[in-house]
């Protein structure tokens, strides 16, 4: 991944999330979610897998 909200995956922020938070599809039911800190330079992830597990 060069840059945590462009590339492969679609990524996009979360809809009732902030400008922080995005998501990025694994799989056609999987996400990573993560948290962006531009200042820091730091990508948090908060989920690997799972988000869609009910659909």
């Amino acid at each position: 991944m060069e840059h945590p909200r462009t590339g492969t995956g679609h990524p996009e922020p979360l809809v009732k999330g902030n400008d922080v938070t995005y998501s990025r599809r694994i799989k056609s039911k999987d996400r990573l979610i993560y948290d962006i800190d531009d200042e820091r330079k730091i990508v948090e992830i908060l989920s690997i897998e799972g988000h869609y597990k009910d659909k």
